[in-house]
């Protein structure tokens, strides 16, 4: 700048020094940019990093990163969503408890104290109840009755225990293991308990007319069999027909002297088992049982007769004779009396 003379300008005008006139001063780089007030107060452009501040999805380095103290909103009542993809601030309870959802899943560990174990006792006895709330999960807290309550235990989805809302009922589906020496259940009654004991069998008790003791009897979910004081029961037997029973009759007329005749009994079923023949005659006579295929028949018994006699030949266990081969039965009856004789004769027995 030439030399010369110049106004001395020391204020924002050409007036006098004051408090509303201050100095004017102006601060501007070699290329023009002026640096600019607003306000009163001075523009700055700076690049400034937060030393707390992460990027999203990155690594935290324990004893090396920092963290900030994080605030909760003290809020029991009113309840504020937020919209989705936004952020919130977190709720606490009014004793500075942080407010979290109850559908909590995975292993929890819990080490219960004496205060602990109170608390638990309260919510037993109905002093604290148990809330289902769709904003923020369960709350405990008292004076608020339980509209609905359910609670699921799982370990994968194969072994559930749910207890109903409302219904007292408990569903289990899967196996659960009872490790314990003795349990403390409610008395048992005949009229409506009853104990699976294998088969479909059960057990229940059963109240004595006598003298009013307990009994265990076994019932088929209709009768009940009783117990007497003795410790005896009673037992009612009920004959069954069997369709399998054989009684075979044959009655040989005026078998002539010397000469024989055959009662045979063929099988029908598997197998028949001849429990015992019985032979009689009007005069004297021989007897000859035999079984198999009726092409091979064996010998198994052989008896006489005395005239007007009768003779019943058991087998004990039952004479099998199987259906191979047409499996047969026989009784051969021969005349030795010297006239003509009647024969009779019964095979009894099964075919099975």
């Amino acid at each position: 700048m030439a030399d010369s003379d110049f106004k001395t300008q020391v204020s924002r005008t050409e007036a006098a020094n004051s408090a509303s006139n201050v100095i004017f001063t102006q601060i501007a780089d070699n290329a023009g940019n002026v640096v600019t007030v607003t306000g009163g107060r001075l523009d700055v452009n700076a690049t400034v990093s937060i030393e707390t501040a992460l990027v999203d999805d990155s690594a935290f380095a324990i004893g090396t990163d920092k963290v900030n103290a994080q605030g909760f909103l003290a809020d029991e009542t009113a309840t504020d969503s937020v919209d989705e993809g936004d952020i919130g601030i977190a709720r606490m309870t009014l004793d500075r408890r942080m407010i979290v959802a109850a559908d909590q899943r995975g292993t929890w560990t819990v080490d219960l104290g004496a205060t602990d174990n109170a608390v638990l006792d309260a919510i037993a006895a109905s002093l604290v109840d148990i809330e289902t709330n769709t904003d923020y999960g369960a709350v405990v807290g008292g004076g608020v009755e339980a509209t609905a309550l359910r609670v699921t235990i799982a370990n994968d989805s194969t072994g559930v225990l749910s207890i109903d809302d409302n219904g007292g009922s408990i569903t289990v589906d899967g196996s659960v293991t009872v490790s314990a020496t003795d349990l403390d259940i409610r008395d048992l009654t005949h009229v409506s308990d009853s104990v699976s004991i294998g088969d479909g069998t059960t057990i229940a008790e059963v109240l004595s007319a006598t003298n009013n003791a307990l009994y265990t009897a076994v019932t088929d979910g209709t009768e009940v069999m009783a117990v007497n004081v003795d410790g005896s029961i009673n037992v009612a037997f009920s004959p069954v027909s069997s369709t399998t029973e054989v009684h075979d009759y044959d009655h040989a007329v005026a078998t002539g002297t010397g000469a024989s005749t055959n009662h045979d009994y063929t099988v029908t079923g598997t197998t028949f088992l001849c429990s015992g023949v019985l032979v009689a005659s009007s005069g004297k006579g021989k007897y000859e049982i035999q079984f198999g295929p009726i092409a091979g028949l064996a010998t198994i018994a052989v008896g006489f007769l005395d005239a007007d006699e009768s003779k019943f030949i058991p087998f004990i266990p039952a004479l099998p004779v199987p259906v191979t081969g047409t499996g047969t039965l026989r009784v051969i009856k021969t005349n030795r009396q010297g006239t003509s004789t009647d024969f009779y004769s019964t095979i009894m027995g099964e075919d099975v």
